[in-house]
């Protein structure tokens, strides 16, 4: 089923323009031709209420608007609209997605005071979600709205009150919804499952008590991860099967390639342990790394090359195969820090081609088999 209002060509194709890849910077003339197109397309709307920037005195010229403006104006305009699962409740969410998603990759002109106050707004729609089997997802893009704020060069203790506003309200609404499955299915107990117990009840509540991301979809865990790391600090490590043997490490840096190596090394060893979310493992617990343990690990292997030594190397090899070890029933412990690993062995064909066998997966055998025809 179309998702767009009746009519709305140049919203679908906008929206597929507006969902490419954060690696690929966009020409600041691309989003202002999708700018002016939305701009140009709700300007002849009279149901849904219009951000200002649609009656600015500079008619489309949306370049002379900072991005902060367009995408708190864009916010605005959504929380103003109908919302809801129904026709054409949450049309407005579709007409300007884009716009945010393309405001968003302009280049920064944000202070803390805008910052503020795009979170501010965010904290007053928090509750404008769409409701799926297991979980919410906002209709509107408030991860580009947060990521944009993330990448700005700005002093993010500096909204620590504002981000942990904005956690404090999603975890509300996590436990509001879980407590209120709970009521349902306390009408019901024939669809009880058999040994769900008011113990298993309580655990679960405390489980989403400290980690409200496993009710949110994939944008909502990335948005809410990126408020905890301003809070928490690039120096933040988490307490899984690495960290719990690197943070002793980490509180006495040296910059070494020794000290990076022996980082690297204590990856492998793990216990396998792991801590389910409500649809995937949770990060930072167990033998899945937190963000921020990942990033220092990625870090470490960049430190490392090049060149490589064989003692490097084969390090790195072993972090590799770790991480594309598949925890079972689950998948992958790091995809990412595995790829990120066999970039580093490029050239080295021997290390691959010893390995290679023992790999499961098509696709990372094809990784691998790219990379030794590269060498």
């Amino acid at each position: 089923m179309d998702k767009f209002p009746p009519n709305c060509q140049i919203a679908r194709q906008a929206s597929h323009r507006a969902t490419f890849p954060t690696p690929y910077p966009v020409p600041e003339s691309t989003i202002e031709q999708l700018l002016q197109a939305f701009a140009a397309e709700m300007a002849g709307l009279q149901r849904y209420p219009l951000p200002s920037w649609t009656k600015s005195p500079h008619g489309l010229e949306l370049a002379k608007f900072p991005a902060p403006e367009l995408i708190l104006e864009s916010l605005r305009a959504i929380a103003a609209s109908p919302g809801g699962q129904v026709s054409g409740g949450f049309a407005m969410d579709w007409y300007l997605s884009p716009v945010i998603q393309g405001a968003a990759r302009k280049k920064g002109e944000w202070d803390i005071e805008s910052a503020r106050a795009v979170l501010d707004q965010l904290h007053k729609m928090a509750e404008r979600l769409s409701e799926n089997i297991v979980t919410l997802s906002f209709p509107y893009p408030a991860l580009a709205a947060v990521s944009a704020i993330d990448r700005a060069a700005l002093d993010k203790t500096l909204l620590e009150d504002a981000a942990t506003r904005l956690i404090d309200r999603y975890r509300t609404i996590a436990l509001d919804r879980f407590k209120a499955d709970n009521e349902r299915l306390a009408q019901h107990p024939e669809f009880i499952p058999e040994g769900y117990t008011e113990a298993h009840a309580a655990a679960a509540e405390i489980k989403i008590r400290e980690y409200p991301e496993q009710s949110f979809d994939s944008d909502g865990k990335k948005l809410i991860g990126i408020l905890r790391r301003w809070l928490d600090g690039a120096d933040a490590w988490e307490e899984d099967d690495w960290g719990l043997q690197a943070i002793p490490l980490l509180k006495h840096p040296e910059n070494s390639r020794e000290f990076e190596l022996k980082l690297l090394s204590l990856y492998p060893k793990h216990s396998g342990r792991h801590e389910w979310a409500l649809t995937t493992p949770r990060p930072g617990s167990g033998c899945f790394l937190g963000p921020n343990n990942l990033r220092r690990l990625m870090q470490a292997v960049d430190k490392l090359s090049p060149p490589l030594g064989d003692e490097e190397a084969q390090v790195i090899r072993d972090a590799m195969v770790s991480a594309w070890e598949t925890v079972e029933g689950i998948g992958k412990r790091s995809g990412k820090l595995g790829t990120h690993c066999l970039k580093a062995l490029t050239g080295r064909k021997d290390l691959l081609q010893e390995i290679l066998p023992s790999l499961r997966g098509a696709q990372i055998r094809k990784q691998v088999e790219a990379a030794i025809a590269a060498s």
